[in-house]
């Protein structure tokens, strides 16, 4: 039965108790008069608060509320008119018109619109209705939404309320949403935030979105990002973002150490430094909740860079070429660079197993001599290719080059003396001497433990070098001072086919000399220091044991010479 009534009356500050699904409220002052087929309400009030916790997320305090309500019986409905709303306090300020109608067997039909003309986005979650935002939901963009403000934002409802919670088919019209500038995004905490996004943000149904031209991450201008949670109300809230960069190449460098890149990559740019631009496109699957998996798909391209991975690595300049990463590893795919004067190719992978790069390239003596002074004598001429494999497990580095040097000459007395057509095989290898624990065990963690060694920092070596059927050598280096300096060494000269151990060589202090030549002669090498200056890392002889089948030079002619000598204040005896 319908219940008669009238009304008339003044009223300040009246409050009445949430209780149920009812919502409460405290502090509305409105004059009023009617009965139960029409009536108006004028509203004129201050600090209202309106508790209903079946619909927002918490209690709302407005500090001004104005505006007339107007209602009437139509059969056995009622339709109730919101005219010239306006609302007001500390988070937003704008103009509300709605109406509403009863339905039999629903919860009726609301057809509402409200503009804001300022509006500060940190508190977008605060006024979001639960039926488009849970309380999950709700906790995530209230602490996502870190600064931001809008002087055109609209909240547009025109559905049945028992529609709700929305779904794909439905006719329903739920939005929120406007222009932001100067808003702050910090979407997981594992990841750098994003920055004066100035763009498009908007709740549709169950969909959220945010579409920015223009924003920043640390030091990066991005173009074109999108930020989207395509279900709000699922139980596995899944973030989507999608976005171009542009920066120094050292921005984005710091970028991946400050992010869960970094463990994606193993910690492959943890020593490197570079210059020049360049550009990053990003796409991430970020699950907020549930037990679903990281999802990243990033590609970092550089053009005309110098890029240097470290001590005791070649600089790469002139580089050209992209990184692709995903959260399974990273690949450089035909990276074109010059090393030492020369064109090379790199390719590098990594997994969570290792990282593996190839590379090949061609070397020019005499443009090496051009670029860098002291690199090598002037008794060395042409150019040759060569071929170089690095692994890298558990940070430990391990690079062998090859060459047949065919096309170098060298100009040296006997026996290494070389024509250009002449090939001499050179292999030479580089391994650490320590190691460090795997990044890759980071990669089930949004924690990335920082890195434990710094861009730069060398480690102890060992090089390992064979020269066809002449020579075998190995130097074992310290770094001091931020230079590597050889504190044992030896050149073992013959029978190539035993190699040299490293405890044979850490055994005795210095560089030594051992094994037999056919034949040496002591002209001509005065040319192996013409035109290079004198480096102040060179290690002096501190020991020989050589056996010499003919030595000349200066009017001598030995045979079966047999030399044994020890290094004695700044020579040998």
């Amino acid at each position: 039965p319908i219940c008669s009534y009238k009304i008339k009356g003044k009223f300040a500050n009246l409050a009445l108790r949430q209780v149920s699904e009812l919502p409460g409220f405290t502090g509305l002052s409105l004059e009023v008069e009617g009965s139960d087929q029409e009536g108006a309400a004028r509203i004129n009030t201050q600090n209202l608060i309106v508790d209903a916790p079946e619909i927002m997320r918490e209690p709302l305090l407005f500090e001004t509320a104005t505006g007339q309500v107007k209602w009437q019986r139509e059969g056995d409905e009622v339709v109730v008119h919101l005219i010239d709303g306006a609302l007001e306090n500390s988070d937003f300020s704008g103009q509300v018109v709605a109406s509403y109608l009863t339905q039999t067997g629903t919860k009726g039909l609301l057809d509402l619109d409200a503009v804001l003309t300022r509006a500060d986005l940190r508190s977008a979650a605060r006024y979001t209705p639960l039926v488009g935002l849970d309380q999950q939901g709700g906790s995530w963009l209230n602490g996502a939404l870190l600064a931001g403000h809008s002087e055109d934002f609209r909240v547009r409802i025109k559905a049945n309320l028992s529609d709700f919670p929305l779904h794909e088919s439905s006719n329903a019209i739920f939005k929120i949403g406007g222009h932001v500038h100067d808003a702050t995004f910090a979407f997981d905490k594992a990841w750098p935030g994003i920055e004066k996004i100035a763009g498009e943000f908007l709740i549709d149904g169950n969909k959220l979105q945010v579409k920015a031209p223009s924003a920043r991450t640390l030091a990066a201008e991005l173009k074109n990002v999108t930020v989207t949670i395509p279900d709000l109300l699922s139980e596995n809230l899944l973030l989507k973002v999608n976005g171009d960069a542009a920066a120094a190449n050292s921005v984005f460098l710091q970028y991946i150490q400050q992010s869960p890149v970094r463990g994606y990559i193993d910690g492959f740019t943890d020593r490197i430094t570079a210059s020049g631009e360049g550009k990053l496109n990003l796409q991430l699957g970020i699950p907020l909740t549930g037990a679903q998996p990281v999802k990243v798909d990033g590609l970092f391209s550089v053009q005309d860079a110098d890029v240097a991975l470290g001590a005791g690595i070649p600089l790469f300049s002139h580089s050209l070429g992209a990184l692709s990463f995903t959260q399974s590893g990273m690949q450089v795919k035909n990276l074109t660079t010059q090393i030492y004067g020369g064109a090379a190719t790199v390719n590098v992978s990594v997994d969570a197993n290792a990282t593996h790069a190839t590379a090949q390239g061609r070397i020019d003596a005499d443009e090496v001599r051009k670029t860098y002074f002291n690199a090598l004598p002037d008794v060395l001429h042409g150019s040759t290719t060569w071929n170089a494999d690095i692994n890298v497990v558990n940070k430990s580095p391990q690079i062998v080059i090859t060459s047949d040097l065919q096309g170098i000459s060298a100009s040296l007395p006997q026996p290494f003396n070389k024509a250009a057509d002449e090939t001499m095989p050179l292999r030479v290898e580089l391994a650490s001497l320590t190691s460090k624990s795997p990044v890759s065990a980071q990669k089930k963690s949004k924690k990335i433990t920082p890195p434990q060694t710094t861009v730069g920092e060398a480690e102890p070596d060992v090089i390992t070098a064979q020269l066809g059927d002449l020579l075998t050598a190995k130097f074992l280096r310290r770094p001091e001072s931020g230079v590597m300096l050889v504190k044992h060494g030896m050149v073992n000269f013959g029978d190539a086919s035993k190699p040299l151990s490293n405890e044979a060589v850490s055994a005795k202090a210095g560089l030594w000399l051992t094994g037999s030549l056919p034949t040496l002669s002591l002209q001509g090498w005065e040319q192996l220091h013409a035109g290079t200056e004198k480096s102040n890392t060179a290690m002096p002889i501190a020991g020989a044991n050589l056996r010499i089948g003919k030595l000349t030079g200066y009017g001598i002619n030995f045979h079966d010479l047999q030399v044994d000598a020890l290094k004695r204040g700044e020579g040998l005896s």
